[in-house]
């Protein structure tokens, strides 16, 4: 992954897929399935 972290291409594709999973997490605690 590092050799392609100066890639704009790349950094936007790792912002969406960051984006997705935090969605992702938010939706899982909003219904109860992650204790903290």
């Amino acid at each position: 992954m590092a050799i392609f972290l100066n890639s704009k291409i790349a950094q936007k594709l790792i912002l969406k897929n960051s984006t997705i999973t935090t969605q992702a997490y938010i939706n899982n605690f909003q219904l109860g399935n992650i204790d903290i």
